[in-house]
């Protein structure tokens, strides 16, 4: 199994988070991507989000 087909439904939260980096490695091989900016406005317990929002 691919990092990128990680990302299809039903998600395994626990293996994108272990694998967060090599997944977003992956993705950048890809050129359709629209940028997106988004503001997170929480403290330190907000970090595991920010993490998947980066790869979806």
């Amino acid at each position: 199994m691919s990092y990128t087909e990680s990302l299809n439904y039903p998600f395994d939260s626990n293996y994108i988070l272990k694998h967060h980096k090599s997944i977003k490695k992956e993705l950048l091989g890809f050129d359709n991507f629209k940028n997106i900016k988004i503001a997170i406005l929480s403290g330190s317990t907000i970090g595991y989000v920010k993490n998947i929002l980066e790869l979806f």
